[in-house]
């Protein structure tokens, strides 16, 4: 589930980046379940300990998609769309 879907269902959510978090990307046992009580214990003590990502907004991500698929038309040359309406599928499919 992502960030923003448990936002508007009323949860409170904090993304850890988690090479910044050493209890983490210390342990040499990868595993969620494992991962998650020493997350949970960090995040009602302090949760900047967690070192918190803080995401783009939804047109901010948007916008950057666009600029993303733009940079691949120019990349691909002339090998891409012709005509505005080409370019909008092409945006629409990425």
């Amino acid at each position: 589930m992502g960030k923003r879907l448990l936002i508007s269902l009323g949860r409170e959510t904090i993304v850890a980046h988690a090479r910044n978090v050493r209890l983490i990307g210390e342990s040499r046992r990868k595993d969620d379940r494992i991962d998650a009580h020493p997350l949970a214990r960090l995040a009602r003590i302090d949760p900047q300990l967690l070192c918190p990502v803080k995401h783009r907004s939804a047109k901010a991500q948007a916008d950057l998609t666009l600029i993303r698929a733009r940079a691949g038309l120019v990349r691909a040359g002339g090998h891409g769309p012709r005509t505005g309406q080409e370019l909008r599928g092409a945006v629409a499919r990425v």
